[in-house]
């Protein structure tokens, strides 16, 4: 058999060199650039999905994380796909009206009883990045050679940006991505999960309830904005939500944004 050489693409042109061939092409030749277009809907489970649900634009594919699923079906919305990775089993909960349209991405560290339940459906299985990575590494490396590991934060609806980053979308609507809670409620609707402990917050001089874990998100998306990994891409926060107010803060003051964003109330 043939040894096996590996190389990578890039080095057939030494570093120094590759601005410089890119940037004289994009100047000498003028033909069409090739550009992803795509743009989809991810709809979380805050508390402003109950305002702002009708806006979604039902000509561009939609996706659900948590009880944002129920939520839509029984508004007549039935999601393009469905994106879990929390392993609790109370997860459960938020499927009880699967849907043949909806292409579920379960993560394998999800509950198998998930799995048994979305039998018959349309299920794809994928890989995300937790602290247990080097394990989940061997395991990818004895059971699906080629597989990947995704990366992403820490709740669903940062994994699902990141999961349709790799699909090709670089034009991302979220809708009840809070990052905080409203009038008392922690949801757009019934919750199974443990209720969190909520701190009042100013941001922007408006006040907002959130958590650690909630803080945390919105931490997470803005170290995510502010990574060249997603260069291109456009995020279009809807709702009254604390990430939606750090946003319209950034368009004023992008420094007070990143580094003086937040203070207990």
């Amino acid at each position: 058999m043939a040894n096996l050489h590996k190389m990578e693409v890039l080095h057939a042109l030494p570093k120094e060199a590759i601005g410089e061939r890119m940037r004289a092409n994009m100047l000498e030749f003028d033909v069409p650039r090739f550009k992803c277009k795509h743009t989809i809907s991810i709809c979380g489970y805050g508390p402003s999905l109950k305002d702002t649900w009708q806006e979604i634009d039902r000509n561009f594919p939609i996706v659900t994380t948590s009880g944002a699923h129920d939520f839509l079906i029984e508004r007549g919305i039935v999601p393009d796909y469905h994106v879990e990775c929390d392993p609790r089993v109370h997860k459960l909960e938020f499927l009880r009206k699967p849907n043949k349209h909806t292409t579920y991405l379960i993560a394998s560290i999800c509950h198998p009883e998930m799995f048994r339940m979305l039998e018959g459906y349309k299920v794809v299985m994928w890989h995300p990045v937790t602290d247990a990575f080097e394990e989940q590494r061997n395991i990818i490396r004895e059971l699906e050679i080629g597989g990947h590991i995704i990366s992403g934060g820490s709740n669903a609806g940062m994994r699902a940006q990141i999961l349709f980053f790799y699909d090709g979308y670089r034009n991302f609507h979220l809708f009840g991505i809070d990052c905080s809670y409203k009038n008392n409620e922690t949801w757009a609707g019934a919750h199974s999960g443990q209720p969190h402990a909520m701190n009042e917050v100013i941001c922007n001089n408006k006040r907002f309830w959130t958590s650690d874990v909630m803080y945390n998100a919105a931490q997470e998306f803005v170290e995510m904005l502010a990574s060249p990994f997603l260069h291109g891409c456009r995020f279009y926060v809807h709702g009254d939500g604390l990430l939606a107010e750090r946003i319209l803060l950034g368009a004023d003051d992008i420094n007070k944004a990143v580094h003086q964003w937040v203070k207990v109330a």
